[in-house]
C-alpha cells in the first residue's frame, strides 16, 4: 500500500512531527510505500531518507500588496494553512496514494479531502486527531481572535469532508465531536504509536536517588506549576528530592522560577530546555518518578515514554492520560490542580524502591502489548485498507 502522512512538523519535533516518524517508519517496516509530505522552509524538495520518501512543501510570504495587508495582518494563520493544504493536495496528486492521512491542525488535509469529495479517482483521506486550534487556545487561556476562528472553520471544515477520521483518545474524541457536531460513531480510536526500542530500559539501572522528572513546554497546560506547587511537602519528607524540567519555555519558566524562589525549593529545580529526542530516554531512564501532571492532554508522549523506559509514572487523571495509566496497575493517577494528592503519590513512590519496580515493570509491558510501533501500525493498516477504494 502507498501511503502518504502529512505533517507541518519533522519527525521528532512536537507531538505530531513524533506521530508521523514513528509510525511512517513502523509502516515502511511492515512493507509499505511511505511518503511524508512535511513543511518546507526554504524550496519544494524530494529526497529519501531511510527508506522514507520526504516531499518538502513550502509557502510564499505574503506579496502585502495594496488592498491586502489588513486581511493578510488579520488572516496569517489561516492563510498558511490554506495555502499549504492547497499544495498539499498537488504534491499527493503527483504522488498517486492508496490513502492520505493528515492532522486536524491547521486543516492540512482539506483540499485533499474536498478533491476527493468529488473525484473519486482521488485517494480517500483520513483526518488525524491531534489538537486542535481552539483546545490548544481553551489549554492556554488564549482569547480567541478572527485568525484563529477562522483556523478552526477550517479544521472543521476539513475533518468533516474527510473519509474517515481517528483519534488516539476517546477523550479527544468526545471534545471534538461534541464542539463540531460530529457523530462518534465517525471517529476510530487509535493510540499513537511508541517507537519502543529507542524507549527502552537498560540492562543496569541507571535511576538517581531522589530524581522527579517533568517532561513538556513549560507552559500552563502542561502543570508544571502544579508538581511546583507540591515540591515542598516531597521535599520536606525526602530532603534529597529534586526536580528536572526539560521542555522549551513555552511562557512559563521565569513565573515558575519566581514561584520556586518564594517557596524556598530554587535550588532543588533544574530548568534543563529542550533536548534532542534521542536524549530523552537517558533522562526518563535517570529518574526515580516521571510526572505528567498536565490539565488536559490527548495521548502524550512523555507519558508513553516513560513507561516504555520502565519508569514509575504519577500522572493527572486528565484527558486521555487515564486511558494510558492504570491506577495502582501500572502508574498513578492523581486529580489535576491537586498539589497535595500528587505530592502523596510522588512520596509513596520516593520512598518505595519495590513498587517504583513493580510499577515500572508493567508500565513497560503495557506499551508493548498496547501502543508498541508495529502493533499500532499494523492497526492503522487495516484502517487505511478498509476504507472504499
Amino acid at each position: 500500500m502507498r501511503v502518504a502522512l502529512v505533517a507541518e512538523e519533522d519527525p521528532g519535533w512536537g507531538g505530531i512531527g513524533t506521530y508521523t516518524g514513528v509510525l511512517g517508519a513502523a509502516l515502511r517496516d511492515l512493507g509499505h510505500d511511505v511518503h511524508l509530505v512535511l513543511r518546507g522552509w526554504e524550496q519544494d524538495s524530494t529526497e529519501t531518507a531511510d527508506g522514507l520518501i520526504v516531499h518538502r512543501v513550502t509557502v510564499p510570504e505574503p506579496s502585502w500588496r495594496r488592498g491586502t495587508v489588513a486581511a493578510v495582518s488579520r488572516l496569517s494563520v489561516a492563510r498558511e494553512s490554506a495555502i499549504f493544504s492547497a499544495r498539499v493536495a498537488r504534491v499527493v496528486a503527483r504522488i498517486g496514494p492508496d490513502v492520505v492521512e493528515a492532522p486536524e491542525f491547521h486543516a492540512a488535509g482539506l483540499v485533499a479531502g474536498l478533491r476527493a469529495r468529488v473525484d473519486r479517482r482521488a485517494p480517500p483521506v483520513v483526518a488525524r486527531l491531534h489538537t486542535p486550534s481552539f483546545l490548544t487556545a481553551r489549554l492556554a487561556a488564549e482569547r480567541p481572535d478572527f485568525d484563529l476562528r477562522a483556523c478552526e472553520a477550517l479544521e472543521a471544515a476539513g475533518v468533516h469532508c474527510a473519509e474517515s477520521i481517528t483519534s488516539p483518545s476517546q477523550a479527544l474524541t468526545d471534545t471534538v465531536c461534541r464542539r463540531w457536531r460530529l457523530p462518534a460513531t465517525r471517529v476510530g480510536v487509535v493510540p499513537n504509536p511508541i517507537d519502543d526500542e529507542l524507549f527502552a530500559p537498560v540492562t543496569q539501572d541507571a535511576e538517581v536517588a531522589g530524581s522527579i522528572l517533568v517532561v513538556g513546554r513549560v507552559e500552563r497546560n502542561k502543570g508544571q506549576d502544579v508538581l511546583l506547587e507540591a515540591l515542598p511537602a516531597i521535599r520536606e519528607a525526602v530532603p534529597q528530592a529534586h526536580l528536572r524540567v526539560v521542555g522549551a519555555d513555552g511562557g512559563a519558566a521565569e513565573q515558575l522560577g519566581r514561584r520556586a524562589r518564594e517557596l524556598g525549593v530554587s535550588e532543588a529545580i533544574a530548568f534543563e530546555g529542550s533536548v534532542a529526542r534521542e536524549e530523552l530516554p537517558s533522562a526518563y531512564r535517570s529518574a526515580s518518578v516521571s510526572v505528567v501532571p498536565s490539565r488536559f492532554e490527548n495521548f502524550p508522549y512523555t507519558c508513553v515514554e516513560a513507561m516504555a523506559c520502565g519508569r514509575a509514572v504519577v500522572a493527572a487523571r486528565a484527558g486521555g492520560l487515564a486511558e494510558i495509566v492504570a491506577d495502582q496497575v501500572d502508574g498513578l493517577l492523581v486529580e489535576p490542580e491537586d498539589p497535595p494528592a500528587l505530592a502523596a503519590a510522588v512520596l509513596r513512590l520516593l520512598l518505595d524502591a519495590a513498587e517504583r519496580r513493580r510499577l515500572g515493570r508493567a508500565a513497560r509491558a503495557r506499551v508493548l502489548s498496547s501502543f508498541a510501533a508495529h502493533i499500532v501500525a499494523a492497526r492503522m493498516a487495516e484502517h487505511y485498507a478498509g476504507l472504499p477504494p
